[in-house]
């Protein structure tokens, strides 16, 4: 019998539950890695189509990236209001674009197609306003690099389940579920999809879909804290 406790086949069960309940998403393709950033930081707190919209005004206004260095602030605002804090993110923007000119003079990231995935990951979240969660994003949608996003729902979702030891936040989440996962883009970008599926779906913030949740069986928090072995769950479906 699989001890409860064994956080990397209970994050493999649930791998395969998901796959089962949702299949295998198709896949992306590779895209600019700065065009994909700057998409991420425009998202924050932005639905999609608010997010497109600002970012098609901001290619229209600097057609050139590096433009957006020296440009007044109120202009990037003008461009991006429709994504919502525009302040910030006009800043954001600025001091990233600065940053890549003046330490790295160039705004090419193809680099990180070759660069070992965590020194990839790390030399991402040392740019301004760029964390694990970011990084991670351009890295797997962009770069196509198996790297594992964990934004706040996939993080209530893995603590929920139980395949996050107690009191590990998201960003040190990052390192934990990334080994469990084999180390494969496609299954990496099926793992984060479907987590986020079922956290839009069942997994919700406030009122929980418990009853009818696919990963019920394997999930701690729906058996009130106390997980069950892994040779007891199946399938729900």
């Amino acid at each position: 019998m699989i001890s409860a406790f064994d956080y990397a086949a209970r994050t493999e069960a649930l791998r395969r539950l998901l796959e089962e309940e949702y299949g295998i998403p198709a896949p992306s393709e590779p895209s600019d890695p700065l065009e994909h950033l700057i998409r991420v930081i425009l998202a924050q707190h932005a639905s999609s189509p608010q997010k497109e919209q600002a970012f098609a005004a901001l290619r229209a206004r600097f057609p050139d990236w590096a433009m957006l260095a020296d440009a007044p602030e109120t202009e990037i605002v003008g461009a991006i209001w429709h994504a919502g804090l525009a302040h910030q993110k006009a800043r954001r923007l600025q001091r990233l674009i600065a940053t890549l000119l003046e330490e790295h003079g160039s705004l090419d990231l193809s680099h990180l197609r070759t660069m070992p995935l965590e020194e990839a990951r790390a030399w991402l979240a040392r740019l301004p306003g760029v964390g694990p969660l970011t990084a991670s994003l351009v890295l797997l949608f962009a770069l196509q690099r198996p790297a594992l996003p964990i934004n706040t729902a996939i993080h209530r979702v893995a603590q929920r389940v139980g395949i996050l030891p107690p009191g590990v936040n998201a960003a040190r989440a990052h390192d934990i579920l990334q080994a469990f996962i084999p180390a494969e883009t496609d299954t990496v970008r099926a793992f984060h999809i479907n987590m986020l599926r079922l956290a839009r779906d069942y997994c919700r913030a406030s009122r929980p879909q418990c009853s009818d949740c696919p990963a019920r069986m394997l999930c701690v928090y729906a058996h009130g804290g106390a997980p069950q072995p892994l040779s007891e769950n199946k399938s729900s479906k």
